[in-house]
């Protein structure tokens, strides 16, 4: 058996030093037996206090004798002997690579204060490679680490009283500041338009960061804390999922079931409720056969080939030719003959059956795919495109890979995610992206783009903020740059605004690099890490998406061939409790 070695963060050759001096290489191993990376462990057990455990979330889901406590890692419990404890007092008390944290816990050593961000308001990298928490005067948020320690668990977590651990380490939406090479974040969210459709080029982050005082979080930041049980009764089984802050599972039997945050009426329930907490079916959604979502905004295609949509609709997403809100499911005129339907942040394409496509939505930056107005409400053909097999959509820019295996972008352009290494902010008419010419599929997120070529390689262009680009560099890219470490038989990716996912292998692996969390049993605290990690618990996946939420978070929803669904990442309010949740593991809807 070839010698194997797995890295739980990205922490270069002085981690891998580390590692080979303790000897890392150890074939997979069961519950209880000693690791001291996720990779040591079987699947889907995670490496927790140097021994293999079970994730979590509740005292239930345990062994005799074990009880579901912190792992260490915000947002994630494993099962654990009644007396384990996470307390230290130096670091030599702590797994290596980790440090004893400034609240006498272990934590992830760091390299820079973007390390530190989901650890508290202002953290720091010290260098000693801990994460210091400035004093409650300079803007400590919580007043508490980000992982919960033992003198607040509750004795027991059920389904009945649905308690859970809080570890309340908040983000403000704006980035502390980080190394140079990084990209700056927060020049990035030049769409956030409001309810008129006025907004300007890199304007503030998204609503997550508005208005957000220093020192306190804004009205939709995550919290890290412990899932509460999940308690709703879900679809027993599903042909497809779409997740943003909310969620919404096409069943088997073709009914269409959303839940999570509902503004704007977003989930097409009529309701006066902010927030639906249960899956709840759709009426108007009956024979879907695929939900995508913007951010205020739904739309499904049906098998006829229509395309409905429901929500906010001032900037035009509703492609009815208006541009007021609805309450209640819209026709988009003029889009018949529908394969396939994408939404970006503001706006949405379809695919026709003759290979032409049609968008509508927010056309600040030409997304839309023509010169004009900065709104289009009715479904216009992007410029000169034709002969096109596949739609991708980012935050505010969209691809198409054409019949030919080239590709053609268009839309906002500031980080070079168009791929056609010039340095125009916008480009609103199609242009071909510089050296593809084999596209077999292509993937967008907040501000990036990559293609899968024929020959399994996969390229990316554009923002490189987490190395989303995956060519071991911060730097963005204005032309195709190939991913490096891309494991063999790729089959299918997905990028987000925080990670660069892809199915691999005969057993449909899924794994992902990037920004934590992305499903790997780590939450935020882990930074950007280069090497590709397998997701927990996510073998035999028919197909996965991942939706940019803002800049920052990512929520991924994976359904496997046997109709079970998982979801993980930024997860919104509603969905699994009353708190928006940052998932670090993929957490199965409980399909009855």
């Amino acid at each position: 058996m070839g010698r194997r070695w797995r890295l739980d963060r990205g922490f270069g050759l002085a981690a891998l030093l580390s590692a080979a001096t303790l000897g890392s290489c150890t074939a997979p191993n069961d519950d209880g037996e000693e690791c001291l990376f996720n990779g040591d462990c079987r699947d889907p057990l995670v490496c927790a206090a140097r021994r293999c455990r079970r994730p979590c979330r509740s005292d239930r889901d345990c062994a005799s004798g074990l009880l579901c406590r912190p792992s260490g890692e915000p947002g994630l419990r494993v099962c654990l002997p009644p007396d384990e404890t996470w307390r230290c007092a130096s670091d030599e008390e702590c797994p290596s690579p980790q440090v004893c944290g400034p609240r006498g816990q272990c934590q992830p050593a760091c390299l820079v204060d973007l390390d530190c961000r989901f650890v508290a308001f202002n953290a720091r990298c010290s260098a000693s490679g801990a994460c210091e928490v400035p004093d409650a005067g300079e803007g400590d948020v919580t007043g508490s680490d980000a992982v919960a320690t033992d003198d607040r668990e509750p004795a027991d977590v059920s389904v009945v009283d649905g308690a859970a651990d809080v570890a309340e380490a908040t983000v403000d939406g704006a980035l502390p500041a980080m190394d140079a090479a990084m990209t700056d974040a927060t020049a990035m969210d030049a769409t956030d338009a409001s309810a008129d459709g006025a907004s300007a080029p890199d304007a503030a982050p998204d609503a997550s960061a508005v208005d957000a005082p220093p020192g306190r979080p804004g009205p939709d930041v995550p919290l890290y804390f412990d899932v509460p049980p999940y308690e709703a009764p879900p679809p027993r089984s599903a042909v497809a999922v779409a997740a943003r802050s909310r969620v919404c599972v096409i069943t088997a039997a073709g009914q269409v079931r959303c839940w999570g945050p509902n503004t704007y009426n977003a989930l097409g329930l009529s309701t006066d409720a902010g927030v639906v907490d249960r899956p709840t079916e759709v009426p108007a959604l009956a024979g879907a056969v695929e939900v995508a979502l913007a951010r205020e905004t739904t739309c499904a295609r049906f098998a006829a080939g229509n395309v409905r949509c429901v929500g906010r609709g001032s900037l035009g997403q509703l492609g009815n030719g208006r541009f007021v809100d609805s309450t209640t499911f819209v026709d988009v005129s003029g889009v018949t003959g529908a394969t396939s339907l994408v939404a970006g942040a503001n706006g949405f394409c379809a695919l026709l059956g003759d290979a032409t496509a049609r968008c509508w939505g927010f056309n600040r930056f030409g997304q839309a795919g023509i010169a004009g107005p900065d709104s289009v409400a009715t479904p216009v053909s992007p410029a000169g495109l034709a002969g096109v097999a596949e739609l991708a959509a980012g935050h505010d820019h969209a691809c198409a890979r054409l019949v030919d295996g080239t590709v053609r972008c268009w839309g906002a352009n500031n980080y070079g995610q168009l791929g056609t290494n010039n340095t125009s902010t916008s480009v609103p008419t199609p242009r071909a992206v510089v050296g593809i010419s084999t596209a077999a599929q292509l993937a967008a997120g907040y501000a990036s783009t990559c293609a899968l070529l024929r020959d399994g390689s996969e390229w990316c262009w554009g923002s490189n903020l987490y190395g989303l680009l995956g060519d071991g560099t911060f730097t963005e890219r204005r032309a195709p740059v190939r991913v490096m470490n891309l494991p063999a038989g790729v089959t299918a990716i997905q990028l987000g605004s925080t990670a660069n996912c892809f199915i691999h292998g005969p057993e449909r692996q899924l794994s992902c690099f990037g920004m934590r969390p992305f499903g790997d049993g780590m939450a935020g605290t882990g930074g950007s890490i280069a090497a590709p990690q397998p997701l927990l618990g996510l073998r035999d996946v028919a197909s996965f998406r991942a939706n940019e939420v803002e800049i920052n978070a990512t929520s991924f929803s994976a359904v496997r061939r046997d109709g079970t669904v998982a979801v993980w990442g930024r997860i919104g309010a509603g969905v699994f409790g009353p708190r928006v949740l940052s998932l670090g593991f993929p957490l199965n809807l409980e399909l009855d």
